[in-house]
């Protein structure tokens, strides 16, 4: 039980000094052994000198308020030269200007501003402004588009997680202000292709901002060092701005960063300035107002103590620690790293994510290392500072010990922090965990969230009871999909073997036990078509319960092979396997019955891989107006990789005469059919496919197509029929994405012919 809160209040009497340090002392022992070298991220840490150096410096000007600079001349001094130390490093020349600022987000914050402030000033035409940045930009650019009034056009990564350029020129619009990459991204130390975006963005005469945070300090001394790096800076003439914190890689203190432009012509619409402010005219060039002077000082005493070769010697240290750890990641058999790291950023993954890499992270944290849990795809990142440089051996060790528990536990589910990283990676009711993560840290940030860390109630950090039951059943449920991958030819097998039971169906002009059908769509007469080939093979399977009452087993598989012959528009190919059960039950003695068919579905460019799953299912209700025409009603829903999609349906089984029979459910199908012969049936079909296939970088492709044709049947015996149908495809689309929220790319397929190939077991009533 929670425990009452008494309101915290400032103290009536004053507490010694030496009290009050006892108390911080007690506070810091729940922290993490970070000099320990057990936390891989968060602290960049040289030696003692250097940290006494930074405390020192930041002390001198701990009262300094940079609000004013004419007040403080000595922090416009440093700063200043922060900035040209920080912009020759980056080949930035005699034009480039910046600001310093208090950290990353802050600097994307005011190049986002800027830009946007540009944009005002040239293009007023725009108002609905769009930036177009890769999926594995940093969340800051998420907060600046808020903030500021933005959209964001998220570009999908390649296999090696660098962002595709000819992606990111598709998202170009009349409305786009900018581009943006990294340099390098984050979560897997991966260096976006910069001279390639920055030559898109001087063709669409865009500006261009470098995300360089976390590299703009490391990479230049890697390339120093003989590291094969390309160009990735102010040398690259498309670049206009980048970011780079001096407290990362600088190893300046916390709330030290950079934010550099090319010239001035760029950097002046950062600056708000007030003229009517009762209190003088106002000028403000970063976010915030008063600036604290000790970071400032830090960051410039920093830079000046360590000097060229001392970055040098630090990086040279790194990347050694980087290579080891490189070597035992790549010698442990199921572990692989993630992408192609450029610097001491790494993030690595288990095979399939089996066993699952968030237990392995249960584990390492069971061992006292403090780890962070990464999505598409499930991974552990790992920055190398230079306190983990002398525990890579013991973190290899702890690390296999980890992976042996795991695989040797098939059984074990992540826990703790694991069912609030793990569960965002898998669920895909995204909008319950943010809530429920918006709870925990409005709990942890309340009125009564300063309490004595003795005895501390621990409730209100918690996450909620059903993540971890949730993450639980959604573990289990991978560990199930892989036996049912194994058992996939017995159950077809089963399948077929049921097929020798079938007996017919009533108002239905037949039921194929088998199909598979080719389609070759090609190019438009104008040209203006993608080229595909389909892939479809099915069965259905009905057994029957008891009078009217119908079991009916589908499966089916299908592969879509796209832009084989474009080679400016190239997609994966992908598959798909669902199993819908339908239920066909009458109602009692009326003429309505009902049919049921849940239906579980994998759908991915791997069959049966990581996060393919889908569910969804239809409800049927059918009215017979008399024995040969029938009309159904009804709802399809499917959980897919874009949302939960949800279309009414409307149907008819409709025996028209002895020759003429219409029947299907819109959307999906509608068919006329009319009688020839007993060989020979021919008629006219519409069939809209939707669906969406899970790509290996966690994105999705939604598959959408409206198909008009005419068909053909043979029937080279009673049973056995092959059909021709040649048609047209209209209002075709591809899209990708990463969740429901937004699409990364929308693309028009194009409209045009196609031509179908099939053959049937069939049998007609």
């Amino acid at each position: 039980m929670k425990k009452n809160h008494l309101p915290i209040a400032i103290p009536p009497e004053g507490e010694k000094p030496e009290a009050i340090l006892q108390q911080i002392d007690r506070m810091k022992t729940e922290d993490v052994a970070w000099k320990e070298g057990k936390a891989w991220s968060l602290v960049y840490y040289v030696d003692e000198t250097h940290d006494q150096l930074l405390k020192a410096a930041s002390s001198e000007l701990f009262s300094g308020n940079y609000l004013n600079p004419l007040a403080f001349k000595s922090l416009h001094h440093m700063e200043q030269e922060v900035v040209h130390m920080t912009t020759n490093l980056l080949h930035g020349g005699e034009a480039a200007v910046g600001v310093m600022t208090t950290g990353g987000t802050e600097s994307i914050l005011l190049a986002m501003f800027c830009y946007r402030q540009r944009a005002k000033k040239i293009h007023p035409q725009i108002t609905q402004p769009e930036v177009v940045v890769p999926v594995t930009i940093h969340p800051a650019f998420d907060k600046a588009a808020v903030l500021f009034g933005l959209q964001l056009r998220k570009a999908p990564v390649d296999e090696s997680r660098s962002v595709i350029p000819a992606e990111v020129e598709k998202l170009i619009t009349q409305n786009t202000i900018l581009l943006v990459a990294s340099a390098p991204s984050y979560p897997n130390g991966v260096l976006d292709p910069i001279e390639a975006i920055a030559n898109i963005a001087v063709k669409h005469r865009l500006p261009f901002h470098v995300d360089a945070c976390v590299g703009g300090f490391m990479l230049p001394w890697l390339e120093k060092l003989g590291y094969s790096i390309p160009a990735w800076d102010y040398r690259v003439a498309g670049v206009t701005s980048i970011s780079a914190d001096v407290h990362k890689f600088g190893f300046g203190a916390k709330g030290a960063s950079v934010v550099s432009y090319r010239n001035m012509d760029y950097l002046r619409h950062q600056f708000v300035v007030t003229t009517d402010y009762p209190g003088g005219i106002y000028i403000s060039p970063t976010l915030l107002g008063t600036r604290a002077g000790g970071p400032i000082a830090a960051a410039w005493a920093g830079l000046k103590h360590l000097g060229e070769n001392g970055y040098l010697a630090l990086a040279k240290k790194l990347m050694a620690g980087v290579e080891k750890l490189h070597r035992g990641l790549e010698a442990m058999p199921g572990i692989h790293v993630v992408g192609k790291p450029c610097m001491n950023l790494i993030s690595y993954t288990t095979n399939e994510n089996n066993p699952d890499i968030f237990v392995i992270a249960d584990q390492l944290e069971d061992r006292g290392w403090m780890v962070e849990r990464q999505q598409f795809p499930n991974c552990i990142h790992l920055t190398v500072l230079p306190t983990n440089v002398e525990v890579i051996d013991q973190y290899l060790q702890d690390l296999q010990a980890a992976y042996t528990y795991a695989n040797a536990h098939p059984g074990a589910t992540a826990k703790g922090n694991a069912a609030v990283y793990g569960l965002m990676a898998r669920i895909p009711f995204r909008g319950m965990v943010e809530k429920s993560v918006e709870k925990i840290m409005t709990d942890m940030y309340g009125a009564h969230s300063t309490d004595d860390t003795e005895g501390q109630d621990q409730d209100m950090v918690k996450s909620p009871f059903w993540m971890g039951a949730l993450n639980r059943i959604l573990i289990t449920w991978a560990r199930w999909k892989q036996r049912i991958n194994k058992a996939a030819m017995h159950i077809w097998l089963l399948c077929l073997f049921v097929a020798g039971l079938l007996p017919p169906l009533e108002a239905q002009p037949y039921i194929d036990p088998f199909q598979v059908r080719y389609m070759d769509a090609f190019n438009s007469p104008k040209g203006e078509a993608t080229p595909f080939k389909h892939l479809w093979a099915g069965s259905d399977l009905p057994i029957k319960l008891k009078e009217n009452s119908y079991l009916i087993l589908s499966p089916t598989y299908e592969r879509w092979e796209l832009d084989l012959n474009n080679p400016e528009e190239v997609y994966p190919a992908v598959e798909g396997f669902s199993f819908p059960v339908a239920l066909m039950l009458p109602i009692q003695q009326s003429k309505w019955s009902l049919t049921l068919i849940p239906m579980v579905r994998w759908n991915g460019e791997k069959l049966f891989g990581e996060n393919t799953f889908q569910f969804g299912g239809v409800t049927l209700a059918t009215y017979a107006r008399k024995p040969t025409q029938k009309f159904r009603f009804g709802v399809y829903t499917s959980g897919e990789f874009f949302g939960l999609f949800v279309v009414p349906l409307l149907g008819t089984d409709w025996r028209i005469d002895e020759k003429n029979y219409l029947f299907g459910t819109l959307p999906g199908r509608l068919t006329f059919e009319h009688q020839w012969s007993k060989k020979w049936y021919a008629g006219a079909t519409f069939r809209a496919p939707t669906s969406s296939y899970r790509l290996p970088n966690g994105q999705f492709l939604r598959i959408d197509d409206n198909q008009i044709s005419l068909y053909l049947d043979y029937y080279l015996s009673k049973n056995f029929c092959i059909t021709l149908e040649p048609g047209y495809g209209i209002m075709r689309r591809l899209r990708t994405g990463i969740n429901q929220t937004e699409y990364l790319t929308d693309v028009k397929w194009g409209d045009g012919p196609f031509i179908k190939l099939s053959t049937e077991y069939r049998i007609r009533f």
